[in-house]
C-alpha cells in the first residue's frame, strides 16, 4: 500500500499545487511536473507537504524541506534535507512504544566528547537493528552520525543492560532531537525484557503490537506459574480477569463498573479455580467444575443440556470462565489453561471434559481435539448462543503436540477430589491445609 495520500508543493505566495509522486526512497523522490506552471531549476530549494493515507496507524501531514537535483521534460527529482523516515517517526507520536504520561524506558550514559556530562534518552521505538531515541534540545551536546555511544538500558524495576551503538541519523525540531542508534549485536535478551515490561505495565498494550515494534514474542515458558487459586488475593485477581474479559468483549452489555461479587457464582464452590501468574501479575484463569453427576453441581446441566450416557458413565468435569489478561490475548496462554484442566480431570479420575464456546472459537477447539454436540445453550451473563464440546481427556494427553505446553500438576491434587471438592468448599483452596 502506498504510504502517501497526496503531495503538495508549497509556493511563496502561501498557495499550494498538488503534484504526483512517481517513486521515492528515504532520501530522494521523483515527481511528475505536469501540474506545474513554471519550470524548476537544479539546486532550487522547495517545500513539499506529504499527506499520509488514512489507513496509516497515525495519519498526518509532513512538510519536508527539499532541493531539486535533476529535471526532465515530464518529471523532476528532489532530495530531502532530512531523512524522510526520521521525519515520519518524529511526527507519528502514536507510534511511541510507551505513552509520554507513563513510566518510561531510558538509556543513560556519557557523551564520548564530554565525559563529565551525563546524557539520558527516552526509548520511543525499536527497529530490527536500532533504537529510536528522544532527547530534549536543552542538553547542548553534539549528536552527529558516526558518533559511538555506550549506554545503559534502564527498564523500571529490572537490572540495567549495557548497550553500545553508533548514531546513524539525527532529526532536530524546535523542542527535541530524535536519534536513530544502530545497536551493535542487538541481542534478543534486552528486547525480551522490553516486551515483558510493556505487557506487565501498560494498559491496552495488545500482545500483537510487539511484532509491529520489531520486538520478539517473549518466551513465557519458565516464567509462568499455573496452579489452583490458594489465597483470597488470587481469587480477587481472577475475578478481575473475568470482569475484564466479559466487559471488553465486542458488543458486551455488561457494565465494567460492576462489583467483583457479581462475577462469582455457586460453581466456584465445587471447582478448581486456576490462575496463571507472571511474577505477581495474574494473566490467565479458568476453572474445572466437578459435578460428580450431581445436577446441582453441574453448570452445563443447569442450563438445560443433558449429556449422553457415555459421558455420564465415563465421568466428566466442566471447563469454564476461561479468561486472559488483555495484553496477552493472542498468546498461547489458553493452552496452559486448558491443559491444566485436562490434568485436573485425569488425575481425579474423569474421562471427559465438557466446555462451551462461541462459533468463532469452534475451529480452534476442534483443532485441539474437541467433538461438538448438536445442542446449544444460552450464556447466563451474555445471553448469547454457545456450542457444547467435549474432549476425551486420556486421548488428548497422549497427543505430542500439547506435551510441551502442559504444566506439571502434583499428584497430591488427587486427594483434593474427595477431601474438599465432593462436599463443596470455599473458592480459595488452602493447599497447605489439605495436602
Amino acid at each position: 500500500m502506498e504510504l502517501f495520500e497526496k503531495c503538495l508543493i508549497l509556493n511563496q505566495e502561501n498557495t499550494s499545487t498538488e503534484i504526483r509522486l512517481l517513486e521515492h526512497n528515504l532520501h530522494t523522490a521523483k515527481f511528475s511536473n505536469e501540474s506545474l506552471n513554471s519550470n524548476l531549476k537544479v539546486g532550487q530549494k522547495i517545500k513539499i507537504k506529504f499527506i499520509t493515507r488514512k489507513q496509516i496507524q497515525a495519519p498526518c501531514a509532513i512538510v519536508a524541506h527539499c532541493r531539486v537535483i535533476a529535471t526532465q521534460e515530464e518529471c523532476f527529482y528532489i532530495t530531502f534535507s532530512n531523512n524522510l523516515e526520521m521525519i515520519l517517526k518524529s511526527k507519528i507520536i502514536e507510534k511511541r512504544l510507551i505513552p509520554e504520561k507513563e513510566e518510561q524506558i531510558y538509556l543513560a550514559g556519557s557523551h564520548p566528547s564530554f565525559i563529565s556530562a551525563p546524557i539520558c534518552f527516552t526509548l520511543i521505538d525499536v527497529t530490527k537493528t536500532s533504537f529510536l531515541l528522544e532527547i530534549k534540545q536543552g542538553q547542548k551536546l553534539f549528536y552527529i552520525p558516526g558518533v559511538e555511544l555506550n549506554l545503559k538500558l534502564c527498564i523500571p524495576r529490572q537490572r540495567h543492560i549495557s548497550i553500545s551503538g553508533i548514531i546513524h541519523d539525527v532529526f532536530r525540531s524546535d523542542d527535541k532531537i530524535i536519534i536513530e542508534l544502530i545497536v551493535k549485536d542487538l541481542k534478543k535478551k534486552p528486547l525480551d525484557q522490553i516486551g515483558l515490561y510493556l505487557l506487565q505495565n501498560l494498559e491496552n498494550f495488545d500482545f500483537n503490537k510487539l511484532t509491529r515494534h520489531h520486538l520478539p514474542i517473549p518466551k513465557l515458558k519458565g516464567k509462568l506459574h499455573c496452579a489452583a487459586v490458594s489465597t483470597k488475593d488470587e481469587y480477587d485477581k481472577i475475578l478481575e480477569l473475568r470482569r475484564d474479559a466479559y466487559t471488553r468483549k465486542k458488543g458486551s452489555t455488561i457494565n465494567p463498573k460492576n462489583d467483583l461479587e457479581s462475577f462469582k457464582d455457586k460453581y466456584d464452590l465445587c471447582a478448581y479455580n486456576s490462575i496463571i501468574k507472571l511474577g505477581d501479575m495474574a494473566i490467565g484463569t479458568g476453572r474445572s467444575v466437578f459435578n460428580y453427576g450431581n445436577y446441582e453441581q453441574s453448570e452445563i446441566m443447569s442450563l438445560g443440556f443433558k449429556p449422553p450416557d457415555f459421558i455420564l458413565k465415563g465421568k466428566f468435569i466442566e471447563g469454564s470462565r476461561f479468561a486472559t489478561h488483555q495484553n496477552f490475548r493472542g498468546s498461547d496462554l489458553f493452552y496452559l489453561l486448558i491443559s491444566f484442566t485436562f490434568r485436573s480431570a485425569s488425575i481425579t479420575g474423569h474421562k471427559y471434559l465438557l466446555a462451551d464456546c462461541e462459533d468463532k472459537l469452534l475451529p480452534f477447539y476442534k483443532k485441539l481435539g474437541a467433538k461438538v454436540f448438536k445442542e446449544k445453550i444460552i450464556h447466563p451473563w451474555e445471553n448469547i448462543s454457545l456450542n457444547i464440546v467435549y474432549f476425551d481427556v486420556h486421548k488428548i494427553l497422549k497427543q505430542a503436540k500439547l506435551a510441551s505446553k502442559i504444566p506439571i500438576i502434583s499428584r497430591k491434587f488427587k486427594n483434593l477430589a474427595t477431601d474438599i471438592i465432593e462436599s463443596g468448599h470455599d473458592p480459595v483452596i488452602d493447599l497447605k491445609k489439605h495436602l
